[in-house]
């Protein structure tokens, strides 16, 4: 009987440790990877679990550098199989901390799946998906705001939410009471309107919430694995010191902005939600409203009890579980 019931402990184990954590279906990730690590972890953790990604395109300023580091990194990952393409350009000139690393890969000898125009690929799966795409949001919003712009009736009927890390509600950076300009939302406050006013759902994980570390035995996990036997591991936590040339390599993960928007896409019951009309101001502040014209949005505003730590054990244990 004890050995029965082991067997069925052990089996029990076996089908939860590869059950695919995350979204359903087909999913888009809109980034503007190389300024911070965050955008960095997001493509490792949905590279490590699975997920059905049709593209990862980059966004905002110089996307033709961006798109440098995304290829860098699905080179090393040995995931060239994944669609990447470069975003609507505003810029030739890259500052971003991460594009050193980067700058000497070159994309015309790139191996993988790359679009050149991954603005018009983005409205082609769009068009071609039999179901609708999830759009993960982690860059202020001008690849999107030109999307719903010029097909409104296409994001209306095949997008089927978009999760965005976007804006402040009642806390600023650095644990500080109060509003003030989040990034993604107000750097460009005319894309971030267009798209909050569009015609598809979206959830939005603002500095509220967004300011959890990884430290701690998670990180400490990670630490003890920075070899080559775990390349995702040793990747990230070289690109995380790259950032810091002073050598003052970081004791933690920094602020996991971007992956607590991707833990919210498929783990809304972590989170506190409240609706709110919400519109950018000319100054970039995210201000709840009590005009009804204004668009309803979903607010992850707090975490619940006790959600924290798994979403902090996640991160670990999928980076740690990658096989090239």
């Amino acid at each position: 009987g004890q050995f029965q019931m082991l067997k069925a402990v052990l089996l029990l184990y076996a089908c939860l440790s590869t059950f695919a954590v995350g979204i359903k279906g087909p999913v888009i990730i809109d980034t503007d990877i190389g300024a911070d690590i965050d955008d960095s972890y997001v493509v490792a953790l949905s590279v490590a679990l699975k997920w059905d990604i049709k593209l990862i395109i980059t966004d905002t300023w110089d996307t033709v550098a961006k798109a440098q580091v995304l290829a860098k990194y699905l080179t090393i990952y040995n995931r060239t199989d994944v669609p990447m393409g470069i975003g609507i350009q505003i810029t030739n000139k890259c500052h971003d901390a991460l594009y050193p690393w980067a700058k000497n890969f070159s994309l015309a000898s790139y191996k993988g799946v790359l679009y050149q125009d991954g603005f018009k690929r983005m409205v082609e799966i769009l068009q071609e998906s039999p179901e609708p795409v999830t759009i993960i949001a982690i860059a202020p919003p001008v690849n999107l705001a030109v999307l719903a712009d010029r097909y409104p009736k296409l994001v209306a009927t095949k997008v089927k939410h978009v999760y965005a890390m976007f804006g402040s509600i009642g806390q600023c950076y650095g644990w500080k009471a109060g509003q003030c300009r989040e990034a993604n939302a107000a750097t460009n406050v005319t894309a971030s309107n267009t798209f909050l006013r569009a015609p598809w759902p979206v959830s939005i994980a603002p500095l509220d919430v967004a300011q959890v570390v990884l430290n701690g035995t998670q990180w400490q996990r990670l630490r003890a694995a920075n070899n080559s036997q775990h390349i995702m591991v040793q990747t990230i936590l070289y690109t995380w010191c790259f950032m810091h040339p002073d050598g003052s390599c970081p004791y933690d993960s920094d602020f996991l902005y971007d992956p607590t928007d991707w833990f919210l896409s498929f783990n809304k019951d972590a989170f506190g939600i409240k609706q709110f009309h919400l519109t950018v101001n000319k100054t970039g502040f995210t201000n709840p409203t009590t005009n009804k014209r204004d668009p309803l949005i979903n607010v992850a505003l707090t975490w619940k009890p006790h959600h924290e730590q798994p979403f902090k054990k996640l991160i670990a244990d999928a980076l740690l579980s990658f096989k090239p």
